[in-house]
């Protein structure tokens, strides 16, 4: 931990990189789908909507059948580590739901208080709370980050010939 004096704005920065960063993860594993699953072949021509958590995009990638894809070991590098991209996405659902806690003599320690409310009979709210460091909120971070990594680099091994009008979709989207 350093000396400096931490402002609220240093978490508003890294909570929002944390939200970015899962946004740009759920891009990445739509991508991924885009190109991985054999449409033609699954019960609906896509499984995947505007809707579409990423919790159920992992879901439906775990559940896939090897024969509904057009490549099986991708989808099997993927499920190695879908149960730590499982547990990031719930960190992450915590992180954006409870309730932070900017308490001035926390946040100039580079500390912020996060709370978390359950609810444990009819009636009766169950508080739990914990002192997150910037500096553990960047760890989360770079654990989105590797994990981004990862299926990008699952994504980039797939041809573009997969679901090629989503793909020319994509590239007129970015060049325009």
């Amino acid at each position: 931990m350093s000396n400096r004096e931490y402002v609220n704005e240093d978490f508003f920065q890294i909570l929002g990189h944390i939200s970015v960063f899962f946004a740009t993860l759920d891009f990445l594993v739509t991508l991924l789908m885009m190109r991985l699953i054999d449409y033609e072949k699954t019960k609906h021509k896509s499984p995947i909507n505007e809707k579409t958590t990423l919790k159920q995009k992992f879901r439906i990638l775990r559940d896939l059948s090897d024969d509904k894809v057009f490549d099986v070991d991708i989808l099997t590098k993927f499920r190695e580590f879908l149960d730590e991209a499982i547990e990031i996405s719930e960190k992450r659902n915590r992180y954006i739901h409870d309730q932070w806690l900017f308490s001035p003599e926390l946040i100039k320690s580079g500390k912020i208080g996060r709370l978390t409310l359950t609810q444990i009979a009819e009636g009766t709210i169950n508080p739990k709370g914990e002192k997150l460091t910037i500096e553990e909120l960047k760890e989360f971070l770079n654990e989105i980050g590797s994990l981004q990594k990862r299926v990008n680099e699952l994504f980039d091994k797939l041809p573009q010939s997969n679901q090629l009008k989503n793909a020319k979709f994509l590239k007129r989207f970015i060049d325009e």
